[in-house]
């Protein structure tokens, strides 16, 4: 059986805003990975239709040698999917069968176009389509009787219709691959597609380095990820920060990069960092989890809702009410704790002690003013030494140390900000690696993460600790 996949691609992708044939994803087009799944399967030709800046999108693909792949223009592109479709079809005149297949659904797998062929093949049927837990996918395969159907569509119908004006010539298959249902219609598909297909997007507003701790945990487990920073991040331990891609371009923390981006695009591999202080993206990111990391001892803008699991990292966060969970951070034993009610510990305004030091560790702007760099991250300092200076007013450090962090140089600083961290522990301290506090945190986000996508909640006794039996 001659079998022809039309493989529709020339629309304008109004809700992506761009063109989406040519989007990244894994180092290809979009496009290039649904017309290289259709030539690794069975079909004999594919019928490649395209519209909306046609050359340019032929540019930057890679076509095969010979005839396998016929290109198509459709000059009625505007007109809608069913114009595509005729087109398609004139270039299939001699196909037992078609195969209508999407441009935007690159994760098709060349085994499932096979089960459809195999299964039109067997007889009994006209139409064939996949489904993936009940719902039905793409492809379609349609067979010669109902060519004359499709040329009659209009707009942008589809084929649904043929399929439920033929029930008893239609053939469901079950498939494994969920592939068949994921077209990328808004930038967040995208990101689904780079990651792990049961994981989904999650959104971190900010990128500091407990924001970071979160993110580098979330990501080597296999989320894909998402930062949404200021344009100048005010974090003071810099080396382990993905905020710090904002200023340099790219990081890397602990063996994950991260990558300033100038819109919500997936980089293969890496975490993208955007500047986006209003969130305004989050709508056509449509991340699965929503992380309010930002460390601001209130809640500005962040609310249930945004996401299917909205997270707030500490103070200023009640939990079922603003967020559906809020994760510790203040130091002790309820460290990383994710709590289903309530808030979090309130900011005590101290530092945290790290060798023998709390508050007096933190330097701090002596006034308001322009901040200049005169040390790095990194050295050992003594007491009394410059760090650096606000205006024309030196800053000291409080102690002798390593110097653990320090704020941007060129930043205009509040009185009393904090633009230092001197450390007692001297060289002891490891300047590039997460604190055992972002670690901590950082679980917590991803037992939260897990308990809202998947239900998972511990068994409780009435006076709210875990039953543990005992083996017998």
């Amino acid at each position: 059986m001659k079998t022809a996949a039309l493989l529709l691609a020339a629309g304008a992708a109004r809700r992506m805003g761009r063109l989406k044939q040519l989007l990244p994803l894994q180092g290809r087009p979009l496009l290039q990975h649904a017309l290289d799944h259709l030539l690794a399967s069975r079909v004999d030709w594919v019928v490649l239709v395209l519209g909306c800046e046609g050359d340019r999108v032929l540019q930057n693909l890679s076509l095969p040698a010979g005839d396998r792949v016929r290109l198509v223009h459709n000059p009625d592109w505007r007109a809608g999917m069913a114009s595509s479709l005729a087109c398609g079809l004139q270039a299939a005149s001699e196909a037992e069968a078609v195969l209508v297949a999407l441009g935007d659904l690159p994760a098709i797998p060349p085994a499932v176009v096979d089960l459809l062929i195999e299964e039109a093949a067997r007889g009994g049927c006209t139409v064939v389509a996949p489904t993936f837990e009940g719902r039905r996918g793409h492809p379609v395969l349609f067979g010669r009787i109902h060519f004359d159907q499709l040329r009659a569509l209009e707009g942008d119908s589809g084929g649904a219709g043929i399929l439920r004006a033929h029930p008893g010539q239609v053939r469901l298959v079950p498939v494994d691959s969920p592939g068949i249902l994921h077209d990328v219609d808004r930038p967040g598909d995208l990101f689904r597609l780079a990651g792990r297909e049961d994981l989904p997007l999650v959104v971190l507003r900010g990128g500091g380095d407990l924001a970071s701790g979160v993110a580098h945990r979330l990501f080597v487990s296999g989320f894909p990820v998402v930062i949404l920073e200021l344009p100048q991040p005010r974090m003071v331990r810099r080396t382990v920060s993905f905020a710090e891609a904002v200023y340099r371009g790219r990081v890397r923390v602990e063996g994950v990069s991260a990558r300033r981006v100038e819109e919500p695009l997936a980089c293969p591999g890496e975490i993208p960092v955007l500047v986006d202080p209003e969130a305004d993206t989050l709508k056509s990111l449509q991340p699965g989890v929503l992380v309010d990391a930002r460390m601001l001892k209130a809640n500005r803008g962040t609310c249930r809702g945004q996401a299917p699991v909205v997270v707030g990292l500490g103070p200023g966060f009640l939990a079922g009410q603003d967020v559906d969970f809020v994760v510790e951070t203040q130091r002790g034993h309820e460290l990383g704790r994710v709590l289903l009610e309530g808030a979090a510990r309130p900011d005590t305004g101290i530092p945290g002690v790290l060798g023998g030091e709390g508050a007096r560790r933190v330097v701090r702007a002596p006034l308001a003013g322009l901040f200049r760099v005169e040390r790095e991250i990194g050295c050992l300092v003594q007491r009394g030494e410059r760090l650096g200076r606000v205006g024309s007013s030196p800053v000291l450090s409080p102690l002798d140390g390593l110097l653990r962090g320090l704020l941007h140089d060129g930043l205009e600083v509040r009185a009393g900000e904090k633009i230092a961290d001197v450390d007692p522990r001297g060289d002891q301290v490891d300047v590039h690696t997460l604190s055992d506090k972002s670690r901590a945190v950082g679980g917590g986000v991803l037992e939260a993460a897990m308990r809202g996508l998947f239900g998972q909640k511990a068994p409780e006794d009435g006076d709210g600790c875990v039953l543990v039996e005992e083996w017998s």
